[in-house]
C-alpha cells in the first residue's frame, strides 16, 4: 500500500481486481489517517453510474447519501427520514430513489429492523471491509440476489 498523506491517495492490491481505489473523505485536515472513515470504491461503479441514463440527480444524491453511511460488511443503516433530512429531499423522493437503486442492483435490502430497512451496497461497486473479505462479500451478494 502506498501512502502519501498530503494527497490521501492510496492503492490496494485485491486479488482478481485491477481497478481498486480507496477514496478517503476526511472530515477535518489531519496529519495522519488513524481514526478516519473510508470506503473502497471500484472505478467500474463510476463508469456505470455516469452512463446510467435512468438515474436522475436525486437518485445519485440518495446513493451518495447511502454510501456516506456505509459500514463494515457493506451494511447501510440509516432511515429514509434521516437521509431525507440530511440531503434536503422529501422522504417520498428518497423512497422512490431507493426503490430504483434496488431495482438496478446498486443496493439491496439486507434485513429489516422494526420498520427500518438495513441496506447493503453491491460489493462489485464498493466496500467497507478488509480487502481479503471481498470474495466473501461477492459470494454473499450473489446468493442474496438469487433469493430475491
Amino acid at each position: 500500500m502506498s501512502k502519501d498523506v498530503s494527497k490521501f491517495d492510496f492503492s490496494v492490491d485485491i486479488p482478481n481486481d485491477t481497478n481498486a481505489t480507496i477514496h478517503i473523505y476526511p472530515g477535518t485536515k489531519r496529519k495522519h489517517l488513524r481514526g478516519m472513515d473510508y470506503a473502497i470504491v471500484f472505478l467500474e461503479m463510476f463508469s456505470q453510474l455516469a452512463s446510467d441514463k435512468e438515474l436522475n440527480l436525486t437518485d445519485r444524491r440518495v446513493l451518495d447519501g447511502l454510501v456516506a453511511h456505509l459500514d463494515f460488511g457493506n451494511e447501510i443503516n440509516v432511515s429514509q427520514g434521516t437521509l431525507a433530512k440530511e440531503l434536503g429531499i422529501k422522504r417520498p423522493n428518497v423512497s422512490s430513489s431507493i426503490k430504483k437503486l434496488i431495482q438496478k442492483n446498486y443496493i439491496l435490502v439486507l434485513k429489516t429492523q422494526g420498520r427500518q430497512n438495513i441496506y447493503q451496497l453491491n460489493p462489485h461497486y464498493g466496500m467497507k471491509a478488509k480487502p481479503e473479505d471481498k470474495r466473501m462479500l461477492d459470494r454473499a451478494w450473489d446468493e442474496r440476489k438469487k433469493v430475491n
